[in-house]
């Protein structure tokens, strides 16, 4: 269905077509389009199919009394346009504006006068229709009009070339509809030859999706690209010259236009928004705007337009900028602004002035002129992707000349303050601010142990990932203003500083600044272990010493004396905890001792966990967090060792030393290193030595009440380096084979010559399969590393496949070397005659010498197709009798079939050879075979 605005009745479509068409059959009449586009907006939001759709097309317009236009143009106001819905319809649609021109042949008074663009002679005609389609899906909407104009320079015989625009529209009952950018810069510009040219479609889209743009092939006939279409910057230009488009701002630039004329460029504008349904990205619309610049011999510059740059504004604040436009020769100035920005609900102005229409708002003056640009936020402008304001000074008189500027703004949602954080127990209770902006949809819980004085820098919301902050949690809804941090359920770790942020969510995935660092500490009324380190390293007669702090803050109202400590042990952090200690009784706990040996321990290959408590009068008063010595271990490799440790301890080491043993010394220990991580790899060392290690771990509780530098070592660790690195296969392997003397010569490089790290390799192996596809197997071992070749003598077959390997000095066999495959020279030829008769000389029927043959399948037959003869033996050996009998068969020519099976690199291949042969019993001349 589809309703024409200006009253064109549909029973009118079939007779109005007949019309257009006859008057598209005259050439004086010829429309000549410069530029255009569809646009498009959802009528109401009752009905998800119904859309308002509008072509816009650019003509020349001819004054009233002017003579026509140099291309003849002088009736380009078409009346009507056909338009196709790319649903399988079409229809006829009136002008909507214009009507009231004199020059114009559109009589009836429908429109809202004549609208010159630019106070020059460019025509804007709007053809706008209501149409609902179908049902959901995308949609090509499209108008194919005669002619462009004429001598445009890269659309080859410019006047005879249709004019094509099309949008696609996507129609979704539940995605909330789709309207397209209004496109507030009119398509048309000058510009100078061997200066910078620049535009912007100034687009803005009011259902604030995201745009992308491209420069795209124009258009004619059927929506075809045109034939030898170029691009403005291919006519006349040397390589370099350039035409891009920024895909996010929609900033053209031309670096430098070489031959004067005009052009016409296609800019595609891509609508994106995210898929409400899955949180997907998704395409929700396009525009291909066809547009005509017109480049001139000038000696002038465009102006100069010095914007504000980028700005981030804290939503619900006032933005305030000056924008300034120069220009040394012109006269006259024009300071154009649109964008989002000013659209009608968010109210931005320009010198005070709000925008009504699609129309930007406007300054014109004597150069220089200022313009001041307001934006008072609100938090429904809150959104992830940028807002663009779209600043243009052009010329006034003369060529037109433009300078543009895109500014970039921000909006971002203020941060809320959290109010509490309660411990309770191995937990934490948080409350926050509930966020100003009321579409948001929940909050990010961060945290990092220890405060970093974090601040935002200005528009960096969220929480970076570079600062050790880790998300911890959600909540969702805006009144879900409060979060328990119990560590996921492992509960937080007494003398530890926590430290939190908040960052508010919002639908389209935009964050908030975070909240201002707030920290707390767990209250201090259990014991705190801060030290496990192996003071004896042995199998039975190790030891650990273990110390902690006491509990400043026990509840003696709740946690009366007697009091003493209780140490429990277990080879697993989880695992069962076995009590190894009960200290003395006291009735005040700070007098009791915190210090406790561990003894007769197999430190040497066993790591161990402890963990202690309070006794009140026999009751636990609480558990602190399990703590286990450093356990060191190692990873032997060629020359070197790799140091792995482990410590599972509820304070944070930031730093470990690495002690090697120095023998004959009366410093037992060097230090070799200090690392931030658990390994480290010690090099340069001899192989099959042994090297004894301890590590010493530094680290410390982040609570200023616990300022202690903590130290633990491990247990003393020997390893012995062993080469178990394979080395580099053989390189650049070669083969050459010998069909005659049946025989393959090997050939390859030694990998110490190519390969840095190998430097051990004392033999080869040979490995061969007689066909693809089987296993290689060893054939030969070459013990002198320095012999690189290997002749391989292989009697009735050389077909098959090589690979080598290196074997270093402790016996590590690389990886095989390139595959090395030859194929066999199979020979197979019978004679074409033979002289049976006993005397010893060509008695036999065979083959000439052959080789590389399994076996056959010949049968012989004489001149009626009787068989004869029919054998598997190669050598054939028919003396000249019929096989069935021993008849001795007269001369004559018989003829075989033979099926010769040879030896090749994929196996047995059957081959099939057919010929005569002529029996000669005597001289007399041959007969036909009976």
């Amino acid at each position: 269905m589809h309703v024409f605005i200006g009253g064109v009745y549909d029973c009118m479509k079939r007779l109005l077509s007949i019309l257009v068409l006859m008057a598209l059959a005259i050439p004086s009449f010829a429309t000549h389009n410069r530029a255009g586009e569809i646009i498009f907006s959802r009528v109401n939001d009752t009905n998800p199919f119904l859309y308002s759709i509008t072509i816009v097309t650019y003509t020349r317009y001819v004054y009233p009394g002017s003579s026509a236009s140099s291309d003849g143009s002088n009736d380009a106001d078409r009346c009507q346009l056909d338009i196709n819905f790319g649903d399988g319809t079409s229809a006829i649609v009136n002008r909507t504006n214009g009507v009231g021109d004199p020059n114009s042949d559109c009589d009836e008074p429908i429109g809202s006068g004549i609208q010159i663009v630019n106070g020059k002679d460019l025509k804007k005609n709007e053809y706008t229709v209501i149409h609902e389609f179908p049902g959901p899906g995308t949609y090509t909407v499209s108008m194919e009009d005669p002619n462009r104009t004429r001598g445009i320079n890269n659309i080859p015989n410019s006047v005879e070339v249709p004019f094509y625009i099309q949008s696609s529209i996507t129609v979704d009952q539940f995605s909330g509809g789709n309207n397209a950018p209004n496109l507030a810069n009119p398509p048309i510009d000058d510009g100078c030859v061997n200066a910078v040219f620049e535009h912007n479609p100034g687009a803005v889209d009011p259902d604030g999706d995201s745009l992308v743009y491209s420069i795209v092939s124009c258009r004619g006939a059927d929506g075809v690209i045109i034939n030898d279409y170029l691009l403005p910057n291919q006519v006349g230009a040397p390589a370099g010259n350039r035409l891009t488009i920024d895909p996010r701002t929609g900033d053209l630039v031309w670096n430098s236009p070489k031959v004067q004329g005009e052009y016409n460029i296609c800019i595609q504008i891509d609508e994106y928004r995210r898929n409400p349904n899955n949180g997907n990205i998704i395409r929700v619309g396009s525009i291909i705007r066809d547009m005509q610049i017109t480049i001139t011999t000038c000696d002038q510059d465009p102006p100069n337009l010095f914007p504000p740059g980028r700005s981030c504004v804290t939503a619900g604040q006032v933005l305030d900028r000056t924008i300034v436009a120069e220009d040394e020769e012109a006269t006259q100035l024009s300071l154009t602004a649109t964008g989002f920005p000013f659209e009608a609900d968010n109210r931005a102005t320009l010198n005070g002035l709000f925008q009504t229409g699609n129309d930007p708002l406007e300054v014109t003056g004597v150069p220089p002129i200022t313009a001041d640009f307001r934006w008072q936020t609100a938090c429904n402008n809150i959104q992830l992707q940028p807002y663009w304001v779209y600043f243009k000074a052009k010329q006034i008189g003369g060529v037109e000349l433009a300078d543009f500027e895109t500014y970039e703004i921000r909006v971002v949602a203020p941060a809320v303050q959290i109010t509490s954080i309660v411990p309770q127990g191995k937990t934490f209770q948080l409350q926050w601010t509930q966020a100003t902006c009321t579409q948001a949809v929940g909050y990010d819980v961060y945290r990092f142990n220890d405060s970093i004085g974090y601040v935002a820098a200005e528009c960096v919301t969220g929480v970076p990932d570079d600062r050790g902050y880790v998300m911890i949690g959600s909540t969702d809804g805006l009144g879900a203003t409060s979060f328990v941090d119990d560590n996921d359920g492992l509960g937080l770790v007494h003398g530890q500083r926590y430290c939190y942020m908040i960052v508010t969510r919002y639908p389209d995935g935009s964050e908030s600044y975070p909240s201002e660092e707030s920290c707390a500490e767990l209250i201090r009324d259990v014991p705190i272990l801060n030290k496990v380190s192996v003071i004896e390293t042995d199998s039975v007669n190790g030891g650990d010493s273990i110390s902690w702090y006491k509990p400043i803050d026990l509840k003696t109202d709740i946690f009366g004396p007697p009091y003493r400590y209780q140490l429990s042990r277990s080879s697993e952090l989880n695992g069962t905890f076995e009590v190894i200690y009960t200290g003395p009784q006291a009735n005040d706990f700070l007098t009791l001792d915190t210090v406790y040996v561990d003894s007769g321990l197999n430190t040497l290959r066993e790591q161990y966990f402890y963990k202690i408590v309070l006794l009140s009068n026999g009751e636990e008063t609480g558990e602190s967090r399990r703590a286990s010595s450093v356990f060191l271990s190692s990873i032997p490799s060629d020359n070197q060792l790799r140091l792995v440790w482990d410590a599972n301890v509820p304070w944070t080491n930031d730093r470990f030393v690495i002690h090697r043993f120095r023998p004959n010394s009366t410093v037992l220990f060097d230090t070799l290193d200090t690392v931030q991580g658990t390994s480290y790899v010690d090099r340069n060392l001899a192989n099959l030595r042994e090297y004894s290690y301890f590590v010493t771990s530094i680290g410390s509780y982040s609570s200023d009440d616990l300022p202690e530098i903590l130290l633990n070592n491990s247990q003393i660790h020997t390893g012995i380096p062993i080469d178990l690195e394979a080395p580099c296969p053989p390189a650049s392997p070669f083969i050459d084979g010998d069909c005659e003397v049946e025989e393959n010569s090997l050939s390859w490089e030694n990998p110490m010559q190519v390969c840095d790290s190998v430097d051990d390799v004392v033999s080869y192996n040979i490995y061969f399969a007689d066909q693809l596809g089987k296993p290689l197997q060893l054939i030969e071992s070459i013990d002198d590393p320095a012999t690189t070749s290997f002749r391989d003598l292989r009697e009735g077959s050389i077909a098959g496949c090589y690979a080598i390997t290196a074997i270093d000095s402790f016996d590590n066999e690389s990886e095989f070397s390139a595959s090395l495959c030859v194929d066999n020279c199979p020979e197979y030829t019978l004679p074409n005659v033979f002289t049976p008769g006993g005397d010893g000389t060509n008695d036999f029927f065979g083959p000439f010498p052959y080789k590389f043959v399994e076996s056959i399948s010949i049968q012989i037959f004489n001149r009626w197709g009787e068989l004869v003869f029919e054998t598997t033996d190669p050598d054939i050996n028919w003396e000249g009798v019929r096989q069935s009998n021993g008849e001795e068969m007269p001369n004559g020519v018989y003829y075989y079939d033979c099926t010769v099976n040879e030896i090749r690199l994929t196996g047995i291949v059957p081959r099939t050879i057919r010929g005569y042969v002529h029996l000669i019993k005597d001289s007399s001349p041959a007969s036909p075979a009976p």
